[in-house]
């Protein structure tokens, strides 16, 4: 029940600032009973936004070569996708939460010798596969993947991306990629993200 209020939230605080200019993502957890999150979404045209709901035991393999990350689905979840691919908001059933941003990312030459993962399933990945942001930063820091550097192109251009977590416990993180590494803001006191810069 406390999911289903929490994505109510967040919907209505995007109902209430249309007009702000850049997306911006806002993490209150100083309540820790109810932490909420908000985001809005300040950009030229309609996302064609659709919400859907993934059981937990989903298959994905959605990758372009043998080194690309293939899961199960440990949490079922709430999305919100971005034209009609990627998926830019998620909570799962254990209450964590992702969103992406738009940031001018350098996410390295390609190396085939790494794991890679394509950025349309990055947030899915994180909340697919963990209950709390410090399950998933643990893994990030211990396992060398790459976000697969073939950026889609929006009306051709290339649009680079970062990634907030929050969780139930009112932990947070923030991903950033430049120079082909991840570099990872965690803890409570990371309760905003907006664009350019890093």
């Amino acid at each position: 029940m406390k999911i289903i209020k929490n994505m109510i939230s967040t919907l209505a605080c995007l109902s209430i600032f249309p007009t702000v200019f850049g997306c911006t993502r806002i993490f209150d957890n100083t309540d820790k009973l109810a932490p909420m999150v908000g985001r809005n979404e300040d950009w030229f045209e309609d996302f064609r936004t659709n919400l859907e709901i993934l059981p937990r035991g989903m298959i994905h393999n959605e990758g372009i070569d043998a080194n690309s990350i293939k899961w199960t689905s440990k949490y079922g979840s709430l999305l919100a996708t971005v034209y009609d691919l990627p998926t830019g908001d998620g909570l799962n059933e254990k209450g964590l939460a992702a969103h992406i941003l738009a940031l001018q990312s350098d996410y390295g030459q390609k190396d085939k010798n790494r794991p890679q993962l394509l950025i349309t399933q990055w947030l899915q990945f994180y909340i697919d596969n963990f209950a709390t942001v410090n399950d998933a930063m643990q893994y990030t820091r211990q396992n060398d993947f790459q976000i697969d550097p073939n950026l889609p192109e929006i009306h051709n251009q290339k649009v680079g991306l970062h990634l907030a977590l929050e969780d139930a416990t009112g932990d947070s993180a923030i991903l950033e990629y430049n120079n082909g590494k991840v570099t990872i803001y965690q803890g409570h006191e990371n309760q905003v993200m907006t664009n350019d810069p890093t």
